[in-house]
């Protein structure tokens, strides 16, 4: 759970919570504690609003049976931000010993 707090709190220090607009840059991650993995979404431009592209990675996971993974989509303005974001979360799973797998999707 202190893992969870850590990550969230990562996350929310990177991302803006601006609405979204035409110029929005995200990808989606979760992560799980128990499983030791976790998962990131390709980088995707969207004017869609932070909850609806949560709901959306969420869905795909609970489809593929992973459940009770903690989802976040932090944002950026640009897309070479985005990824020097994605890969700063990919190296944080990593020191807390989870295996990410990048999937590619976009909402």
């Amino acid at each position: 759970m202190a893992f969870r707090r850590t990550l969230l709190t990562v996350a929310l220090a990177i991302s803006a919570t601006a609405p979204a607009c035409a110029n929005d840059w995200r990808y989606c991650l979760a992560s799980s504690d128990a499983d030791h993995k976790a998962y990131v979404s390709a980088p995707f431009s969207t004017s869609d609003d932070l909850v609806r592209a949560e709901t959306s990675f969420r869905d795909l996971l609970k489809r593929s049976h992973l459940k009770n993974y903690v989802v976040q989509c932090p944002r950026s303005d640009d897309e070479t931000s985005l990824l020097a974001m994605q890969r700063h979360a990919i190296g944080f799973n990593a020191q807390y010993g989870n295996q990410t797998t990048v999937l590619d999707w976009h909402p």
